[in-house]
């Protein structure tokens, strides 16, 4: 691989994981009979659990796209023409402006200004890829979410740049369209802001056309905030929404992501009304899937209920960083995994991957890390939890195929016991393969063995 292939978040993945990684690929390779496990030994082996998927597949984590959604994020290049009223010289020199930003924002990271977006070329060129896919890949995610807004609801987006998260509201979440909503989008690039407010009327008017006599004009009302996070607001706030602004944060800072997550906590709770929500999504890296994990702990400090993607209110089974040696065999926590969430972006719209591939920054997989919460939901939470019975519990899947020896796949998986690998026989029915990254899953517990562990990863091990 040539350094400039290297993926972007190299220089920021701890050492440690790069041993990971070697040592993941050597599991693979290594002759089965060298190193055999006693799980043959084992009642459990006799006795596998049974797996089901939730009913309510809604649950799980990206949404397939519908036809509209789909028609908007493959359309999206017209509506960046339309709202920027670039020149055919100016679209030519696109593929080669994209290359440069991403240097920018990878190796040459810490000669890049923070206000880079004030650059209407760097500006364009983010538009065109980061701001499209990350659309693609939010509106997934959203679309998927539910949100209690009602109207005269109030949201704030910080760190807005081009005002993607409310392109991606639009695009993904067509019932909230004809909603009264008021956002606040906050940037410290006065030009983000106003290439954002014309990329959304764009998009308003790109989505209306089809129908005759359709009002163009958003119900949404926006004030634009030329400011970072932690600029006063007027009222407070039912919704918190940012997508990748705090890795900007603690990436730049000389306070640990521990402080960074404290902080960050305390000021969205600020803004929020009594029972607000907040939505934080960062990219599905090492550094920020340990924030991710952070973040969540004060949350829940402050009495927070988690909405997605945990599926319990415990200690996070994959808090990103390194754990001790001596892990609680009744709560195995992951040693150096991130909680992250991808998919194959076999969808992905063929304008913004020929686009890609002429920058040379081919993509087959989108991911991300999350959070949302909402303040007031803890007792909700623990009422839901104790009329649960014992008789199983809820299980995501954090993880694709992982070739095991003996012939075995599994998956990793986050529960309220910890840190889970799913093993199964492989084969053409295989149940682990009929799941995707993300999957919500039910798993009985009346045989679950708490000694019946992986020795690499001291995951509690679960017979498929």
């Amino acid at each position: 691989m040539t350094e400039q292939n290297k993926p972007f978040y190299e220089k920021f993945v701890k050492k440690n994981e790069s041993k990971f990684h070697h040592q993941k690929k050597k599991e693979i390779d290594e002759d089965p009979n060298k190193e055999k496990r006693t799980e043959k030994k084992n009642k459990q082996e006799e006795f596998p659990i049974k797996i089901v998927k939730t009913k309510n597949t809604g649950k799980n984590i990206f949404k397939e796209n519908d036809e509209d959604t789909n028609r908007l994020l493959n359309s999206f290049d017209l509506i960046i023409k339309d709202a920027l009223k670039l020149s055919s010289k100016q679209i030519y020199s696109i593929p080669k402006d994209i290359r440069i930003l991403f240097h920018e924002l990878t190796n040459e990271r810490s000669s890049r200004k923070v206000n880079y977006l004030n650059n209407p070329v760097k500006l364009t060129a983010y538009i065109y890829h980061y701001m499209w896919w990350n659309l693609v890949r939010i509106s997934k995610l959203i679309g998927n979410l539910d949100f209690d807004l009602k109207d005269g609801d109030v949201i704030a987006d910080f760190g807005c740049g081009p005002m993607t998260l409310m392109c991606a509201f639009w695009i993904a979440k067509p019932e909230l369209r004809s909603k009264k909503l008021h956002w606040y989008c906050a940037d410290i690039s006065g030009k983000a802001l106003a290439a954002g407010e014309a990329l959304f009327n764009s998009l308003v008017e790109f989505t209306n056309q089809s129908k005759r006599g359709t009002e163009t004009v958003s119900n949404w009302k926006l004030t634009k905030l030329n400011g970072s996070f932690g600029l006063p607001l007027k009222e407070k706030i039912k919704l918190f929404v940012s997508a990748n602004m705090f890795n900007e944060i603690f990436w730049d800072s000389s306070i640990k992501v521990e402080g960074e997550a404290e902080r960050a906590a305390k000021a969205i709770l600020y803004y929020l009304e009594k029972d607000g929500a907040a939505l934080v999504i960062e990219p599905g890296i090492p550094l920020a899937g340990e924030f991710v994990s952070a973040l969540r702990k004060n949350f829940l400090e402050k009495k927070c209920g988690i909405l997605s993607p945990c599926p319990h209110a415990g200690i996070c089974p994959i808090p990103g960083k390194k754990v001790s040696e001596k892990n609680d065999i009744k709560y195995p926590i992951a040693s150096d995994k991130w909680c992250h969430f991808s998919f194959y972006a076999d969808d992905a719209p063929s304008k913004l991957v020929e686009l890609s591939e002429a920058a040379k920054l081919e993509k087959t997989r989108a991911s991300l890390s999350f959070i949302y919460c909402r303040g007031g939901e803890e007792k909700k939470e623990k009422q839901a939890e104790s009329k649960k019975g014992k008789k199983d519990f809820l299980a995501r899947i954090s993880s694709e195929i992982i070739k095991l020896d003996d012939g075995k796949i599994g998956r990793y998986a986050c529960s309220e016991k910890g840190f889970l690998l799913l093993t199964e026989k492989k084969g053409s029915r295989s149940k682990l393969k009929e799941y995707v990254d993300g999957s919500l899953i039910k798993i009985e517990d009346e045989k679950i063995n708490r000694f019946f562990h992986d020795r690499k990863t001291g995951a509690l091990i679960i017979r498929v």
